[in-house]
């Protein structure tokens, strides 16, 4: 899956996405992305200079920006980052297939930790769920896993999905100059 899959993946699929889970997959400009990294995070004026690219790929509720990260460490067509609102930074999945697959476990992306990841707990969207209402969370995690296998197969498992991730992150935080 490329960028362009990714992106029109997300955007097919977004009412879906917000109503299970605490992400919102909407785009942000490039111009736009790059300024709120730049004063909000890297802080310094060469954070670009080595030739990385970052696409916007959404936020979460309390305005932590999902990316896609294209650089040296993170093999074509790049890892999915997390660039939490209160600090926390880190690689949700080496690719953009594995974070379409891992979305449709319903992860919460956790920004408190070091370094920031997908975990099993912690989605209030599904918790606070009776599974009554056929629009409600429940129903559109279902509807998103089906459109998700009948794309590309069984899901495998939530750690399948994020193996490496940890390890790329350090190289994430290394290149941020956050170590």
């Amino acid at each position: 899956m490329n960028e362009t899959e990714l992106i029109d993946w997300l955007k097919i699929h977004l009412f879906e996405i917000a109503t299970f889970m605490d992400y919102q997959p909407t785009m942000r400009t490039q111009e736009a992305l790059y300024g709120t990294l730049a004063k909000h995070w890297f802080r310094r004026d060469d954070w670009g200079s080595r030739g990385d690219r970052l696409v916007s790929l959404g936020q979460d509720g309390t305005g932590g920006l999902i990316c896609l990260w294209q650089g040296p460490e993170s093999p074509p067509p790049g890892a999915i980052v997390i660039f939490g609102s209160e600090g926390g930074l880190g690689v949700l999945a080496t690719s953009p297939e594995r974070f379409v697959q891992l979305v449709a476990h319903a992860p919460f992306f956790d920004p408190y930790q070091k370094p920031a990841r997908a975990t099993a707990e912690g989605n209030w969207q599904l918790e606070e769920d009776d599974g009554s209402d056929p629009e409600g969370p429940t129903h559109m995690l279902a509807r998103y896993r089906a459109a998700t296998e009948a794309q590309f197969g069984p899901l495998p498992p939530m750690d399948a999905l994020t193996e490496g991730a940890l390890e790329l992150s350090d190289a994430l935080v290394a290149w941020a100059g956050l170590n």
